[in-house]
């Protein structure tokens, strides 16, 4: 089998200690993004014994220098977007693909943006993705609840798979809970293991949020979740909770976080949401329609582009799902603005008009072109011969295919199995050359004891891309017999035990998979 980190599969050591690397197949998007988070994992590994931060500032002083010594390259391959765990990202990703996409890349980093909503899970659960998120991506986070505990916090996170527990052991995720105070008696401010537990007065809330911001842990990004202004607003005066989140507005940012409040809003008058929006650097609303269908809406946002179309949503066991027709005519737009003479304006014409796909213009016309309001001869002739480029094409291919790509090794790495695939195969029908993609879905179907499919797949990827002969398959391995109970491991070898994790068969399963008895 291949290495599970596809960098290391193209990497080749010579006897005397030298190194090269085959990269045919691979996309410069691809080189970056591998390299990049090879990077960071050597920031970890420097933390060890020099301490996160020190490692972090090392490294962060080291790419420095390469932006310097090399900006155009730096700019042109967006290494900024991808290096130093997102600490030179300008905004941050949402947790929700498709509300990035309308964001023009994710939250401003920095800000501080309200979640308006409606009485329900919703708006919660948009502020948990958010700081699940930050998390996974190596952020240290603070999380601040007034209407459950941080048990019940800690269940939440667990439907957008995530444990809890291990970022509070690593010291990059404080709660600062604001609701046990209704069941028992809090003293002042109570701190147990990564939780800051307050009493029912707002100056010890202030403390303990104090408290859990210089606790954390130093990590390049900082993310927070605040849910107190509702509850407090049924306590104290709207000027009092007015200036306690001005003031921690201004510490959070002070402390480099990037911050999202939760309201209800059926909770409160025009005039205390109108104060309340004044503080907020925008404003992300979750809106019900009259049929009870639930959609997020971004109203405003500081100092950055947005696509205010409402955007449907689901609420799953497993968080917010939204509707993919939306960010299917985001990302259609946002690629016809990129072809020169094509405005915002046309670009919406081009999309009502039948142009719902990139792959659509493929085949256009000059004179369909005209057609289309907004365009005249200069233009149409401007926008037909770039889409017909081999060069933009074959970017466009490229760049969307490489995208599912990647999301599915992200499915594939946390045990997703299903979602990877099909992200492989999104892949395949958006280019039906990435050698890549076709060998990932070719090693993952093995994986799951699917040969037969496999063995297409792999010879699909071959056929694209020769260096793929001598890969991991083996055309002549035989059916695989078994798969492990415990961890799903397929294996088609006489076993007692799993040979991956272990755990030791029973006896009906030794005589199922044909092993020792």
């Amino acid at each position: 089998m291949a290495s599970a980190i596809p960098i290391l599969e193209k990497v080749s050591i010579s006897e005397d200690g030298s190194t090269s690397m085959d990269l045919r197949g691979w996309t410069p998007e691809d080189i970056v993004y591998t390299l990049t988070k090879v990077f960071d994992s050597l920031i970890d590994v420097s933390s060890i014994t020099a301490g996160m931060e020190p490692a972090f500032q090392d490294a962060y002083q080291s790419v420095m220098m390469m932006q310097k010594q090399f900006p155009t390259q730096f700019n042109e391959l967006n290494i900024g977007d991808y290096i130093l765990k997102g600490a030179l990202r300008s905004k941050l990703p949402s947790g929700l693909e498709t509300l990035d996409v309308a964001l023009d890349g994710g939250i401003p980093k920095g800000s501080t943006v309200m979640i308006l909503g409606p009485s329900g899970s919703a708006k919660y659960l948009l502020a948990y993705h958010f700081l699940a998120r930050g998390l996974k991506d190596g952020a240290s986070c603070i999380a601040t609840t007034s209407i459950i505990d941080a048990s019940t916090f800690r269940n939440w996170l667990s439907r957008l798979k995530l444990k809890a527990v291990t970022y509070e052991e690593k010291g990059l995720l404080k709660i600062v809970d604001w609701y046990s105070y209704k069941k028992g008696n809090i003293v002042g401010v109570e701190e147990d293991g990564a939780v800051y537990l307050a009493s029912k007065d707002i100056a010890n809330l202030d403390i303990a949020m104090s408290n859990a911001v210089d606790g954390l842990k130093f990590a390049p990004t900082k993310r927070a979740v605040i849910d107190i202004i509702t509850p407090a607003l049924a306590i104290y005066d709207l000027p009092i909770v007015s200036e306690i989140v001005q003031k921690h507005k201004a510490k959070l940012k002070k402390a480099g976080f990037t911050s999202v409040i939760i309201v209800e809003k059926e909770a409160h008058d025009e005039r205390t949401l109108t104060t309340l929006k004044q503080v907020s650097d925008g404003v992300i609303s979750i809106v019900k329609g009259g049929d009870g269908e639930l959609s997020i809406q971004i109203q405003s946002m500081t100092g950055s582009t947005f696509d205010s179309k409402p955007l449907p949503i689901k609420v799953m066991k497993s968080g917010l799902s939204i509707v993919s027709r939306r960010v299917a005519e985001s990302v259609v737009l946002k690629d016809f603005t990129d072809i020169p003479a094509v405005t915002e304006d046309i670009a919406r014409n081009m999309y009502e008009s039948g142009f719902t796909e990139i792959d659509k213009l493929e085949k256009i016309t000059q004179p369909e072109l005209l057609e289309i309001a907004g365009i005249d001869k200069q233009a149409a002739k401007q926008i037909y011969d770039y889409v017909n480029s081999v060069k933009y094409t074959k970017k466009v291919l490229a760049r969307n295919s490489d995208k599912w790509l990647r999301k599915g090794a992200e499915f594939h790495e946390v045990g997703k199995i299903e979602k990877a695939i099909q992200c492989f195969q999104r892949a395949i029908e958006i280019n039906a050359d990435n050698a890549k993609a076709w060998f990932e879905l070719a090693r993952l179907l093995y994986d799951e004891g699917n040969v037969e499919d496999s063995k297409k797949c792999f010879e699909k990827a071959k056929a694209i891309d020769p260096s793929l002969a001598d890969s991991w398959f083996d055309s002549s391995d035989k059916d695989i017999q078994a798969k492990c109970p415990a961890c799903g491991m397929a294996f088609k070898e006489e076993h007692a035990s799993c040979p991956n994790c272990g755990v030791v068969f029973t006896l009906e399963e030794r005589k199922r998979f044909g092993g020792q008895v």
